[in-house]
């Protein structure tokens, strides 16, 4: 028979505790991309295909937008004019080698993609083409960015 002095007691105590420890973790983190987002900057590219170089664009009509995230769904929100004209729209959102395919449910957000930066920082590419370009936003590829507040 096998004797176990003191020291392999002890030994064997703390092996159980880190494996109990261990094994009682949580099996992967929480998504960063989940909660409130708002945009800190507009970019151009150069290219309708979100290629060549950025340059910074103040958006007409003090254009604002916003994402709630919640584990597998967001919310829109966008608003023009300081808010006197607004958007909600609901979508879901998946996580494909590390870029977000956003999908809104309504007319208004469409399919975008998007990627984190850091864990308080993203930005989602938003394309728009179209050959009623009144307002000269279209035929563009934005790049926006967002902060995490």
């Amino acid at each position: 028979m096998l004797k176990i002095n003191n020291k392999q007691n002890y030994l064997l105590f703390i092996l159980l505790t880190v494996f109990l420890i261990t094994g009682c973790e949580e099996e992967g983190d929480e998504d960063a991309i989940i909660g409130t987002w708002k945009t800190s900057s507009f970019e151009t590219y150069e290219n309708l295909d979100c290629t060549g170089s950025l340059e910074s664009k103040n958006m007409p009509f003090d254009y604002k937008e916003s994402y709630e995230f919640s584990e597998d769904r967001f919310i829109w929100s966008t608003s023009l004019n300081n808010g006197s004209n607004s958007t909600v729209e609901e979508g879901s959102y998946t996580l494909v080698d590390s870029v977000y395919t956003l999908s809104g449910e309504g007319s208004g957000h469409g399919k975008r993609r998007g990627k984190l930066i850091d864990e308080s920082s993203m930005f989602i590419l938003l394309q728009w083409d179209d050959e009623d370009d009144l307002f000269y936003l279209l035929d563009t590829c934005y790049k926006l960015t967002f902060d995490k507040k």
